[in-house]
């Protein structure tokens, strides 16, 4: 993936989803991996939004969270040696 032709912020919330996927041992990159990124931006566009529009930010964040625990994970059993 060619970062320079992204933002600063867009290529950040791509990498944070990517590690975010990782840290969850999930072996698939979803839009909730890059939407909880996404709401938990320091200094992001979407924290701005949602906090304009008076949203609950913890909340959505655990939403979020709920989604991302539903998906399934790749445990040291299911990995090649």
């Amino acid at each position: 993936m060619q970062f320079d032709k992204f933002t600063t912020k867009s290529a950040e919330a791509i990498q944070g989803a990517i590690q975010l996927a990782g840290q969850l041992t999930h072996n698939e990159l979803t839009v909730w991996h890059l939407l909880l990124v996404l709401v938990q931006q320091p200094d992001g566009i979407v924290p701005a939004i949602l906090t304009k529009l008076e949203k609950d930010i913890p909340h959505i964040a655990d939403s979020i969270k709920k989604e991302l625990a539903k998906l399934p994970t790749v445990s040291q059993v299911d990995q090649p040696r």
